[in-house]
């Protein structure tokens, strides 16, 4: 679950009137959030930036993290996509590791191929696909 808010001009209030509806519309739905579990990450790019407000959900504070891995994407909170490509990079290299030891054991290409298309390529596509 996500919720997205755009602050401008001292409207934290509005944001966090947003986040309250979201808590009632859980709970008359019956859906339980998870506090401890729950992080915020805000993308403010405001010239005045104001870090004073927090989240608070049964009496919990939520933690405001800087980055934060959402369905398998790194994202940070100025919107740049550098620890995600460095793990992409990261993935791509150890299993290409693997390639290159299984063309040690003079496997056929058509075996290389398979490899390289089910476990290297379907990383660089499924990352592709998720927004970079």
């Amino acid at each position: 679950m996500a919720l997205i808010g755009l602050l401008r001009d001292n409207t934290e209030h509005v944001y966090n009137n947003e986040f309250d509806r979201l808590t009632t519309w859980c709970d008359e739905n019956y859906l339980k959030i998870n506090a401890k579990k729950t992080k915020e990450i805000v993308w403010d790019f405001r010239k005045k930036q104001n870090d004073k407000g927090c989240l608070k959900l049964d009496g919990n504070v939520i933690e405001r993290v800087h980055e934060y891995k959402y369905l398998g994407t790194f994202i940070d909170d100025k919107l740049k996509f550098d620890k995600n490509i460095d793990e992409i990079v990261k993935k791509g290299n150890q299993r290409l590791y693997w390639l290159r030891k299984l063309n040690t054991f003079k496997v056929s290409n058509v075996t290389l191929k398979l490899f390289y298309e089910t476990v290297i390529q379907s990383i660089l596509v499924l990352t592709c696909m998720h927004g970079l």
